[in-house]
């Protein structure tokens, strides 16, 4: 099963769309998101049915108008049920149909403001605690430490909310190959897993590309 998770900085271009299409039948994801995508209500079918005929759509804009979450999955693959949605992320339960394997899914793309950051980690707390394996991934726009963040300020304040939230949730980095550290002001997108999942899925593996 492959779960993809992509920072696309909009996707309104026709020629980014075909991108995005792309790379999801080249790559053979199964369920994935898509982040930032700028695509207002009013547009979002008319795009699916341009180039995302194959799969089906869930996204979080009854919580934020600026298209900030998109997920697509193959129902040939999985089946897919949403759990819980927020203007910061969107968590789903996942059935491989091919292994029978139910998993815990949390896409995320928290907001810029530290303050605004902390609904995110409380709802992440109320996420964990289950027993199903967990993986959650996407843009946290923080760091877990400041050598993770090139050429721009990081505060103690806001990892430390950060590193407090993955204790709580058990969350730690899944492990991975490829960079993980972006220059700049864009933050690191993470993969990260709970207890079960590396005992459920052992063979499994993060590619940041």
């Amino acid at each position: 099963m492959i779960i993809s998770s992509w920072n696309v900085r909009g996707m309104n271009d026709t020629l980014k769309q075909q991108e995005v299409l792309d790379f999801l039948q080249m790559n053979k994801v199964d369920y994935g998101a898509l982040i930032e995508t700028h695509i207002k209500a009013h547009a979002v079918n008319v795009v699916k049915r341009r180039f995302f005929q194959k799969y089906n759509l869930v996204t979080n804009l009854d919580f934020h108008s600026g298209g900030r979450l998109w997920v697509l999955w193959d129902s040939a693959t999985v089946t897919l049920r949403v759990l819980n949605t927020g203007a910061q992320f969107l968590h789903c339960s996942l059935l491989h149909i091919a292994t029978q394997r139910l998993v815990l899914v949390t896409f995320v793309y928290a907001l810029n403001r530290a303050t605004e950051r902390l609904e995110l980690w409380d709802q992440l707390r109320t996420i964990s605690g289950g027993s199903l394996p967990w993986v959650c991934l996407g843009d946290f726009n923080v760091s877990l430490t400041s050598d993770e963040r090139v050429g721009c300020v990081v505060h103690e304040h806001e990892m430390q909310d950060f590193r407090e939230c993955l204790h709580d949730c058990s969350l730690e980095d899944h492990p991975h190959t490829g960079g993980g550290v972006s220059l700049g002001i864009t933050s690191r997108i993470r993969v990260l897993n709970g207890q079960n999942w590396i005992v459920f899925w052992q063979i499994s593996l993060g590619s940041f590309m």
